[in-house]
């Protein structure tokens, strides 16, 4: 075997040789960089023994450089620090120290997106300038990229498998933002682990979202639709039309009642889902269970609701008149059964009927304009925002941030005056939250407790006392 070595004086305090090999034209290298005992191997890629040796003395750099800047020479590739990262959040979820539906909703992200695009980099490789390129081809995955050639994503629901056709346009802020979690996590995954230092950790900074709120009805506006229910039923043209119509009415109340997310949380809907359950005093309560049999939701997802009681009339109305009233079959059902998972197009021509489409901005209003519209109300009535956020499954504070909105007529008395000329300093409106552990609680002194009852609603673990 022949073989060369490159730095027989040493000057470099590395081993660097190209020698030949039997089972192939081209010369190979072998190198060891100092403090390593084990020599790196792969071939030149050519027969001619100048540029074979040439590659050797840029592999050598190459290697060096890495090791300057703090980049494993033999660390981990993308790919394999992702899947070890969905291996630890399944085994995380399986103890309960994760979200039910964290794995189900990562994975798909994961292999989608992530792992295509970085896959075989090294993690400790990629850069701020990776990151940029990769969504660039993400925002034109569902457009004219990989996504574009089939439309579609394919699930299993319920032991069926399925298909959805994704929109072929970019992401949305909102859904970059949510798939910017997981990225994030398999980076610091790979520093936890050791394959990534933190200085080398790309940033994964998401756009801010724009706020895409729906408008709230008023309250005219809410009286005007709630009255023309019965009218619209009525002058449908046949006995198909005139059912659609009567489950439209219905499905607007369960919504602008109870607050809940029209579609994610009302597509499965059964009448085993309406129960009675007992209260603080031991009275009687009629529920709504949200996301009861859905696995992997989250518990604010899967809830309790309270509706207003001008709900039940309409439900318990419906119940009697259907023939498809056992405890599995769907609240709103075809004829023949069969459940309505939509009301989209149905509600926008019944708006556009009472010429309610849009508001006094001409921002469109939607289903989601009902929940909206029941959170505003809530508000608009003092209830406490803690207790409004149980009801829909909205944290406080995205409660405060983005649904309310007061009409200033509301409170006309308060900002015209009295005509005196004089300014009159109003109470303020609800009682600011202060949350407490029950350990902590149980500390203060019947004095100290009854004084922060004064100023704030009290929030403990399992219940509130203000």
């Amino acid at each position: 075997m022949k073989t060369y070595d490159l730095d027989p004086d040493k000057k470099e305090d590395s081993r660097i040789y190209v020698h030949d090999h039997p089972n192939t034209k081209n010369w190979q290298i072998r190198l060891r960089l100092p403090g390593e005992r084990r020599y790196r191997k792969k071939s030149s890629g050519t027969e001619d023994l100048e540029r074979a040796k040439a590659e050797a003395w840029k592999w050598l750099y190459e290697l060096r450089a890495k090791k300057g800047v703090g980049i494993q020479l033999d660390g981990a590739t993308f790919k394999e620090v992702a899947r070890e990262y969905l291996e630890d959040l399944k085994r995380l979820v399986e103890r309960g120290r994760r979200g039910r539906g964290a794995y189900e909703d990562y994975l798909p992200i994961v292999t989608r997106y992530f792992i295509p695009f970085f896959g075989l980099r090294q993690i400790d490789t990629i850069t701020d300038a990776d990151v940029d390129q990769y969504r660039s081809w993400r925002d034109d995955y569902w457009v004219s990229g990989p996504g574009s050639k089939d439309p579609y994503i394919r699930y299993v629901r319920n032991g069926r498998k399925l298909k959805r056709k994704m929109p072929q346009t970019a992401p949305s802020a909102s859904r970059l933002r949510i798939e910017d979690v997981p990225l994030r996590q398999i980076f610091e995954f790979g520093n936890r682990k050791g394959w990534i230092s933190l200085e080398r950790m790309p940033k994964i900074e998401s756009d801010k979202a724009v706020s895409n709120s729906r408008p709230a009805f008023t309250k005219d506006e809410i009286d005007k639709i709630l009255n023309s229910l019965s009218l619209h039923v009525e002058a449908g043209h046949s006995d198909q039309i005139k059912l659609s119509r009567r489950l439209l009415g219905l499905y607007i109340q369960l919504v602008l009642y109870t607050g809940v997310r029209p579609g994610l949380e009302t597509e499965d809907l059964q009448w085993r889902d309406i129960a009675t359950e007992k209260d603080a005093s031991g009275a009687d309560v009629r529920v709504i269970k949200i996301n009861a049999r859905k696995p992997g939701k989250s518990q604010a997802s899967r809830r309790t609701i309270v509706p207003r009681k001008q709900l039940w009339a309409a439900l318990d109305a419906w119940k009697s008149d259907t023939k498809f009233s056992e405890p599995d079959s769907p609240i709103f059902c075809t004829a023949d059964g069969k459940p309505i998972k939509s009301f989209k197009s149905s509600f926008k021509t019944f708006l556009r009927d009472l010429k309610l489409r849009t508001n006094w901005m001409g921002e469109e209003y939607t289903l989601y304009s009902l929940r909206h519209s029941y959170i505003t109300l809530m508000l608009g009535q003092n209830v406490d925002v803690w207790k409004i956020s149980k009801n829909t499954g909205n944290s406080p504070d995205v409660i405060r941030r983005f649904y309310s909105k007061d009409n200033p007529i509301d409170h006309s008395h308060a900002l015209a005056g009295d005509g005196s000329g004089k300014f009159r300093q109003e109470q303020p409106v609800g009682k600011p939250i202060k949350e407490y552990t029950e350990a902590q609680w149980a500390k203060k002194s019947q004095k100290m407790k009854a004084k922060l009852e004064a100023k704030y609603t009290i929030v403990i673990v399992g219940g509130s006392l203000g």
